[in-house]
């Protein structure tokens, strides 16, 4: 299901196809096997805490959410073959193509909105 995510805290779309990663093979498979992704797309995980980027082609942007979808982390070009954990009160991980989450996109702290 496509949806969009939104940072209302700056008033502005992250991406206009957030793909959420729902069932058990979807959350195994996150971004494996793709070669990119698009400027306009990001994969939302729900109840994660933890990403690993083993076996991926390109680098990716992360962003740790609680559960009223407050950014608590944000870990720009994470690359292939590395680990990622969250902080404490973390819930759900939005990845999205590297250098997506400049300063002027997200902080933490910012709340963000899911547009079904």
């Amino acid at each position: 299901m496509m949806a969009k995510l939104f940072n209302q805290t700056k008033n502005l779309i992250l991406c206009s196809k957030l793909e959420t990663a729902n069932s058990t093979w979807a959350r195994m498979k996150g971004l494996l096997g793709r070669k990119s992704m698009d400027a306009d797309e990001a994969l939302w995980i729900p109840s994660c805490n933890s990403i690993h980027t083993f076996f991926m082609n390109f680098p990716i942007d992360v962003a740790f959410v609680d559960k009223h979808l407050t950014v608590t982390k944000i870990i720009p070009n994470l690359r292939p073959g590395r680990l990622a954990f969250a902080t404490l009160h973390t819930r759900d991980v939005f990845e999205f193509p590297s250098g997506s989450l400049s300063d002027e996109k997200l902080a933490i702290g910012d709340q963000l909105h899911v547009d079904h």
